[in-house]
């Protein structure tokens, strides 16, 4: 027998919840009359626990999507229509999350909703980027190439994501690695040595003596370190989620050198690409610079770009409101203006991210290999000094001795 939840009011007006059990919605409001409860709100289970999957569904593995989204691209090209692609990829082996995620997409099509309505219920899922270029290609009749120019944007990110991020996995072992010996040289080590050079009686070394109070000091006072620490990351993460922290943060992020770089040239391919994604999708300028804004990260470019919508809005052209912005390079103002003479702003601006995606690959490279020796030296140094200040004064024993 199905179940229904309800929501209620007693004779004492108290609210009550609960779930009963009726053949339909009317015997169940009858049998709550007959226990004068006066209903205000009665559903099925089953769609308590839809509207509450839609409301409150999680991000999807990112590899989740870029695999949906080619394979909707591909079933598409070969003829299928968005719903019977749907019950196709149904049917295949997903996270938990993300097939849920699939059927309640096609029952939502069934019902009559266009795909990018659909995708619109879950913003955790499918970004205002995704669901703008699938509207514009459902309203100009080219949704399957719209879907395929999507899939070939995402695995485009997603590869240039990979790259960084396997550049600076070295990086950070050499980091841990020493972090990890100084930490057991200082803690077990240095403390042992100590005991051995009381029993000495002579005058320690100044680096012994330096290399002992630190030993000394993370010993008792670790804890108070540990907690600094915690309240550090706590404050910056406050700050950071304020719009003058955030502002703040991005700007000098950006003057770091060789960083600043590789991060401004990151967002700039991002923002060139994109935009050249939504225009070549037929979308129009207003609301591609609008997604541009939002799917970038830093804060300073985020404000930049809402200035050249603004600018644009007010009849500006692209090339001179985006001349008037302080971070984005001249390069891109140069690109644009000959695009727009050329009426072919979104080829140009393809072109374009693709030299930048060179630029960043070849920057990044650069930046791990200065980081991989820089880190070696100074990791390499710290031991050496903790090495010399424990062998010191076993010289000058020796020393003495003779």
């Amino acid at each position: 027998m199905p179940k229904f939840s309800y929501q209620a009011y007693n004779n004492l007006k108290e609210r009550k919840e609960g779930v009963i059990e009726a053949e339909n919605k009317t015997q169940a409001l009858a049998k709550l009359d007959s226990l004068s409860l006066f209903p205000i709100r009665i559903t099925t289970q089953e769609e308590s626990a839809s509207s509450s999957f839609t409301t409150s569904a999680t991000k999807a593995r990112s590899q989740d999507i870029i695999n949906f989204t080619r394979q909707i691209a591909n079933l598409l090209d070969a003829g299928l229509t968005i719903l019977v692609a749907l019950n196709i990829l149904s049917k295949q082996k997903w996270s938990p999350t993300f097939k849920l995620v699939i059927e309640k997409l096609i029952d939502s099509v069934r019902e009559g909703k266009s795909f990018s309505d659909s995708l619109n219920q879950y913003p955790k899922i499918f970004s205002s980027l995704y669901v703008s270029m699938v509207r514009s290609g459902e309203m100009g009749g080219f949704l399957k190439e719209i879907i395929k120019r999507l899939a070939d944007f995402m695995e485009n990110e997603d590869e240039l994501k990979n790259k960084v991020s396997s550049a600076m996995v070295y990086p950070l072992l050499i980091l841990s690695v020493g972090i990890l010996t100084v930490f057991i040289l200082l803690s077990f080590v240095v403390p042992k040595l100590v005991l051995v050079f009381e029993d000495f009686g002579q005058a320690l070394p100044m680096p012994t003596q330096i290399l002992i109070s630190i030993s000394s000091f993370l010993n008792q006072f670790w804890w108070t370190i540990i907690l600094l620490f915690g309240i550090v990351v706590f404050v910056i993460n406050r700050v950071l989620k304020t719009k003058e922290g955030k502002l703040l943060f991005d700007g000098l992020t950006l003057k770091i050198p060789l960083l600043g770089e590789l991060v401004l040239k990151r967002q700039v391919e991002r923002f060139s690409r994109i935009l050249s994604t939504l225009l070549h999708s037929g979308v129009t300028i207003l609301p591609s610079l609008e997604v541009a804004r939002d799917i970038l990260d830093n804060s300073i470019l985020k404000k930049e770009v809402e200035s050249v919508r603004v600018d644009v809005r007010d009849g500006s052209s692209l090339a001179k409101a985006v001349s008037r912005a302080k971070t984005f390079p001249a390069s891109l103002v140069t690109i644009i203006s000959v695009g727009e003479e050329s009426g072919n702003l979104e080829d140009v601006l393809l072109k374009f991210s693709i030299g930048y995606e060179r630029d960043i690959d070849r920057a990044v490279k650069m930046v791990t290999s200065l980081l991989e020796p820089l880190m070696i030296l100074t990791m390499g140094a710290v031991v050496a000094f903790i090495v010399s200040a424990m062998l010191l004064p076993i010289f000058q024993i020796n020393f003495i001795a003779r």
